[in-house]
């Protein structure tokens, strides 16, 4: 293996290991004060794509050339991978009650099961997240597992395309809490579901509540990353195209364009950099426009796979 490859494969072997390793929760060991999560520390930017667009690795190449001229556009560095990008697999599940009662009130409970050459590489993932337009909404909203686990917290802003025009953006704010996978299988009770995460109890869910996979979607997630994206003081992040796929029907759900920056916080000065991370964004959206996907997420297609309707279109 070149020595580049090496560098490109432990980037991504340290980021997967990254939320389970980090750090550890337990409700003895937590206090209220400067914990991990309460405050904005990413921005993530998503533009949704039309997945008849995306069947073909050709076709991503097209789409980045169009992403380059954005860059070059706004005099933003960008920094490809040497040689053909990998392509990582990862199988992604969301459990919900059958009427929909987590996502319905901004709650989402998913698994990432990683893959390579077929085997799986790192312990599943289960992320439990609240995502809401309202950024005090979301601060005052704890997602930290009432277990003893490994486990991480997240507060993103995510940067999204406005969902009925091109070149317009929209926030929503979320807190995800990345775990471990705990030994559940296909289905559990919502009795389980409030022993991990105690925030559920705002529900008023009833004990015996089955939660199981959503709309019966596996979804097939095929991954790859094209460089690294900078905007300066120290605010750089990788660009990654995503395609989601039913593994039942092999069809294509939707695709996926975009990047994460991380700071410590928001400040004068780093939304100073954001602001030129989102005009880009904008300039981006341009750029590829009859590739766009408008007015959902990915997580909300998923909802709606087979005709189903929610009340939460985020």
């Amino acid at each position: 293996m070149s020595s580049d490859k090496k560098k490109h494969s432990h980037h991504h072997d340290h980021r997967e290991r990254e939320a389970a390793t980090e750090s550890s929760s337990s409700p003895a060991s937590r206090g209220d004060a400067g914990r991990e999560g309460d405050r904005v520390a990413y921005a993530e930017f998503k533009i949704l794509l039309r997945p008849e667009e995306m069947r073909r690795l050709q076709q991503a190449h097209v789409l980045w050339q169009h992403v380059e001229q954005a860059a070059n556009q706004m005099k933003v560095e960008f920094t490809p991978l040497p040689g053909d990008p990998p392509i990582r697999q990862r199988d992604i599940l969301f459990y919900d009650t059958p009427d929909f009662l987590l996502y319905e009130n901004h709650f989402i409970l998913r698994r990432r099961t990683h893959y390579q050459d077929g085997w799986t590489r790192t312990h599943d993932e289960l992320t439990f997240k609240f995502r809401h337009a309202d950024e005090g909404v979301v601060s005052g909203i704890d997602v930290h597992p009432g277990i003893s686990v490994r486990s991480r917290v997240k507060f993103k802003r995510e940067i999204l395309p406005e969902t009925t025009r091109v070149g317009a953006i929209r926030h929503i704010y979320a807190k995800n809490c990345i775990m471990d996978m705990p030994p559940l299988g296909e289905a559990f009770s919502a009795a389980t579901a409030l022993e991990f995460f105690p925030v559920l109890a705002s529900l008023d869910v009833a004990h015996e509540t089955p939660i199981a996979l959503v709309n019966r979607v596996t979804v097939s997630e095929s991954l790859t990353e094209f460089g690294r994206i900078n905007f300066g003081h120290g605010m750089e992040g990788m660009v990654g195209l995503a395609l989601w796929r039913d593994s039942d029907s092999g069809g294509p759900i939707v695709a996926e364009l975009g990047f994460q920056l991380r700071f410590d916080a928001l400040s004068p000065a780093v939304e100073s950099t954001l602001a030129h991370a989102e005009e880009f964004f904008r300039v981006t959206q341009h750029c590829i426009a009859p590739w766009l996907y408008l007015g959902t997420t990915k997580t909300n297609l998923v909802y709606r796979h087979g005709g189903h309707e929610v009340g939460n279109r985020e």
